[in-house]
């Protein structure tokens, strides 16, 4: 993955990196206005996997990424994501909160704590 700075905010901090088992589609047409945030390569296809756009106000962020649980469970791919959720919500002052390495692993399970109801 490949990243543009043509949305500075969602790609601040982000380096480029190589996914595990990612599947890219060249699904999308880029119209005039819409911003490429990140590219990918898989063998010789090139393909735009994210995309930000502007419209009458709203803000639309896309990617393409995210088709397996190795992808899914990268803190990279959770910060990218991160990012362009508070860039579409207009929420860029709102800070990113990162899991804790141990608590997100591929094999992991979510729990539930029970509170005790005082009556």
């Amino acid at each position: 993955i490949a990243f543009e700075n043509n949305v500075p905010f969602i790609t601040k901090g982000l380096k480029n990196w190589t996914t595990q088992r990612e599947e890219l589609y060249n699904n999308i047409q880029v119209l005039p206005g819409t911003k490429v945030v990140a590219r990918g390569t898989q063998g010789n296809a090139k393909a735009v996997v994210a995309w930000a756009n502007e419209y009458h106000g709203a803000r639309v962020f896309s990617t393409s990424l995210g088709h397996n649980n190795v992808t899914v469970a990268d803190k990279r791919y959770l910060h990218f994501i991160a990012r362009g959720i508070l860039w579409a919500t207009k929420k860029e002052a709102w800070p990113i909160v990162q899991p804790k390495e141990e608590s997100f692993t591929l094999g992991s399970k979510p729990t539930v704590k029970k509170k005790k109801i005082k009556q």
